[in-house]
This record gives structure tokens, C-alpha cells and sequence, in this order.
């Protein structure tokens, strides 16, 4: 499989000239997607790191907007035609699905649907059918709009860009990203002081402070090096394994600390949490025997 990867600050003339380039090759194809919001490209692992990095060892991710895949199973990746408007980026596509040859009204959708994914059904007869509503979870809900993601020590992190939120949109938030994202939690790492969280290097760039960094005490680890970075307000009173925004949101997730205890441990005396939630409440099993 070849990727052509043409990435280039959304400008729609510079990707209709890729288009143009390439296009003999992918007239003919089994897969799109054009997305307006570039996390639901994300999410389907369309995405690349960039090449500036930050002081702190960050790289932003920048990701595609069209994607088309070949019978071969090339892929041609730009980044200046979208949907879900009647702008420039939107028109662009417009042209490309034309090219393709697709039905009036399925091309038309390009202007309505955040999410344009059409999917070949059968090789014989060259018919396409949508795959889901067209809506973006991204786009239309405001809570899920509101992480940050980026790319440290090969880790793709979402940060939570929201400071001390309201706890219910926290939950949404880090179930959404752990299902769609994380897989699942394999570690959760949190921290009572801010000393801590810079000293461990859980920083970022602040979007309400210019020049500040947003620090994060409440760290989750998923499936392949994948990461959700939150800050939930404590309330100081308790040890952390006590911490009521502790334990509702890991409860939320399916994980359950057990009664409410004062242990005299060790780790208490840094102030860090390292909590490994395995086969604390539930497994499950597929019908193949694997867990």
C-alpha cells in the first residue's frame, strides 16, 4: 500500500493540484472520507506528526481532510477540500467526487454531512453507500470539542483543555476519548501538587493564558502509547485515593477502589497516586475464549 500524502496549511487550490496530478489513479476508488473537524480523522488514524516541535518536546498532529483509497489500496491524503459548508474547502470536493463520477445527489451531501464517508459495496456494480449519519461527535458537541491533541515521546496525547470543568463534562469527555482513543486504561497516574506535575513534565500550552502552561494532575495510560491528559479540581481534604473527583470519575470508567481507606504507604509521602486497574471489577471474555 502507498500513501501520497500531501499536507499542505488547507489551501484548496494547492490539493486540487495534487488532485489533478493523482487522480488517474484514484477515479476508480473503494473508500472516501472528508471530514470538516480533523479529530474524526484522528480517531480513524489518519494523522501525522508535524515537524515543528515545542521547548516542552511536543509536536503538534496535523491530519488530512479527504482521504481516497484505491482498489490496490493506495491512499492519496490532502488537507484543502472538507465538507459540512458551502465554502471554498467543500467546493473543492465537490469537483473531486465529480470527477470520480458519483451520483448528483450523493455528491450534494458533501455540503450538509461533517463527516462524508462512502464505502464501495460490491466490486461488480460500483455503488457506494454512507456510512453513518454524517454527524461529527466532534463538531457538534461541545465537550468533546474541547481536547487538544498532540504528539510527545512517540505518546499521542488528548489534553482536556478545560481547567477544573464540571466534573459530568470531565466524565463525558474521558469516557468518550478512553472508548474512541485509549482502548482501554492499563494505568492512572495522579498527582496532589502542582511541584509534582511539573517535575514529571505534565505540561502544556495554556489556550485562556498566553505565555502560561496548563498543568495536568490526572493522567490516563491507554493501548498503544496513547494517553488522555485531565485536571479535575480536588478538594485537598483527603488522601487521593479518597478524593471524591478521583473516584467518581474512575468508577465512571468501570474501576473500582474499594472501600475508603487511609493506608500508611509510601507513596503517600510523594503525594502520587499510581493506580494499575486490572481485573479489579469485571472481565470479559469474547466467544473465541480470548479475554
Amino acid at each position: 500500500m502507498t500513501q501520497i500524502i500531501k499536507l499542505e496549511g488547507g489551501n484548496t487550490r494547492k490539493s486540487i493540484a495534487t488532485w489533478n496530478n493523482h487522480k488517474e489513479d484514484f477515479t476508480d476508488p473503494t473508500y472516501i472520507l472528508i471530514t470538516r473537524n480533523d479529530t474524526d480523522m484522528i480517531e480513524r488514524g489518519y494523522f501525522q506528526q508535524s515537524n515543528h516541535e515545542y521547548s516542552d518536546g511536543t509536536s503538534s498532529v496535523i491530519a488530512p481532510s479527504l482521504v481516497i483509497r484505491n482498489h490496490w489500496g493506495d491512499e492519496l491524503w490532502i488537507d484543502g477540500c472538507n465538507c459540512g459548508y458551502g465554502g471554498e474547502g467543500p467546493h473543492g470536493s465537490e469537483k473531486i467526487l465529480k470527477d470520480i463520477g458519483l451520483p448528483r445527489e450523493i455528491i450534494h451531501q458533501v455540503f450538509y454531512r461533517h463527516v462524508y464517508e462512502l464505502e464501495r459495496k460490491q466490486e461488480e456494480d460500483g455503488t457506494y453507500e454512507f456510512i453513518g449519519d454524517g454527524s461529527s461527535k466532534y463538531t457538534d458537541n461541545p465537550t468533546l470539542n474541547k481536547g487538544h491533541i498532540l504528539i510527545k515521546d512517540g505518546n499521542l496525547i488528548i489534553q482536556h483543555k478545560e481547567k477544573y470543568s464540571d466534573l459530568e463534562d470531565t466524565i463525558e469527555f474521558t469516557k468518550h476519548y478512553e472508548s474512541h482513543f485509549l482502548g482501554s486504561v492499563k494505568q492512572c497516574l495522579i498527582f496532589a501538587s502542582y511541584d509534582d506535575v511539573k517535575e514529571h513534565g505534565y505540561t502544556g500550552f495554556s489556550t485562556t493564558m498566553i505565555g502560561r502552561r496548563s498543568l495536568y494532575k490526572f493522567i490516563l495510560f491507554g493501548e498503544d502509547n496513547r494517553q488522555i491528559w485531565l485536571n479535575p479540581m480536588f478538594d485537598g481534604k483527603t488522601q487521593l485515593i479518597d478524593e471524591p473527583s478521583v473516584r467518581i470519575i474512575m468508577s465512571a470508567l468501570g474501576y473500582d477502589l474499594g472501600a475508603t481507606v487511609h493506608p500508611k504507604i509510601e507513596w503517600i509521602k510523594k503525594n502520587i497516586l499510581s493506580i494499575k486497574p486490572v481485573n479489579t471489577t469485571l472481565t470479559f471474555h469474547d466467544e473465541t475464549g480470548g479475554i
